[in-house]
């Protein structure tokens, strides 16, 4: 691994329930805006809980151009495709030279992939019959097919990755994509993270009694569960020299990252935090930082 190479952020993109670019989510954010709400997405009458971060009025076609086939693309697909369209334009790489699409790649982080379409067929399977249901809906179930669509929505061929790490996925693929890098095996990387709201996931949750009937409060004493949500959120990785030299707008850098595992309980963190300490220690020691130089920590609140 090239330890002296550098690897920074160059674009940006998401779409989520607080906005439909960056620009709108971090105005919604800087404002306390907050972004659960009622769910209509799919039917929550049976469910203990109703509310949850769900985009609303989310137009596929608006965000992703003509030029995209959606009629293959699942939810969480076109969610994945719009961030990572925003993402490149940002990055000023879109559309992306011909000469560095065979070395660009993309690492993306999952759960439920196309299960909301999956369960739209079945129901029509049980309401029409098999002569007429679309069984198309069936080739986006898998949860890789976000970064295939992204692939070859861009014409990449560089390396291509899926993560189902359940809450740490989309940093998973951040860590990842940055080693792929380093190591030489890719020049750019898109990485991120996308998923999106589905009844199998929101039952789940519930059965779990994992999930506030309001808002998820993960500091308060009174907290009662976290709060679902869908979104997606992808970044452009590139060497520090190669932003330097197109003249980039940089965002910030990757210096270090670190993985563990709990192996404690399914929704729960461990009360000692073990994992979680191994895992900041281990991305301090990766990026040569002491703790005294760490600013802002960013909280996994699951409020559970």
């Amino acid at each position: 691994m090239n330890s002296k190479k550098r690897i920074v952020i160059t674009g940006m993109g998401t779409k989520n329930a607080l906005g439909g670019n960056v620009g709108q989510f971090a105005g919604a954010l800087r404002e306390g805006v907050c972004g659960i709400s009622e769910i209509d997405l799919f039917d929550t009458a049976e469910f203990r809980t109703h509310k949850g971060g769900q985009i609303k009025n989310f137009n596929p076609r608006q965000s992703i151009p003509e030029i995209f086939p959606l009629k293959r693309m699942s939810r969480a697909d076109q969610l994945a495709v719009a961030a990572a369209l925003e993402a490149l334009t940002d990055a000023g790489l879109y559309p992306l030279p011909e000469t560095l699409r065979e070395n660009t790649g993309v690492a993306i982080g999952g759960g439920s992939g196309g299960l909301l379409g999956a369960e739209r067929f079945y129901a029509d399977l049980l309401r029409k019959g098999m002569k007429r249901s679309k069984f198309s809906r069936l080739s986006t179930i898998f949860c890789a097919s976000s970064a295939d669509r992204i692939a070859s929505s861009f014409g990449l061929s560089g390396p291509k990755t899926t993560f189902m790490t359940a809450c740490s996925a989309g940093a998973t693929a951040l860590g990842y994509a940055r080693d792929l890098i380093l190591d030489g095996q890719a020049d750019i990387m898109l990485a991120g993270g996308v998923e999106p709201m589905c009844r199998l996931t929101y039952a789940a949750f519930n059965a779990l009694k994992s999930v506030d009937e309001n808002v998820c409060r993960p500091f308060d004493k009174s907290r009662a569960g976290l709060s679902l949500g869908e979104a997606s959120a992808i970044l452009v990785l590139e060497p520090l020299t190669a932003a330097l030299a197109r003249g980039a707008k940089i965002y910030g850098e990757i210096l270090g990252y670190g993985i563990t595992c709990d192996s404690f309980h399914m929704t729960a963190p461990d009360e000692k935090a073990s994992g979680a300490v191994r895992s900041m220690q281990a991305a301090l020691k990766d990026s040569g930082l002491a703790e005294g130089d760490v600013d802002y920590i960013n909280a996994h609140g699951t409020a559970t």
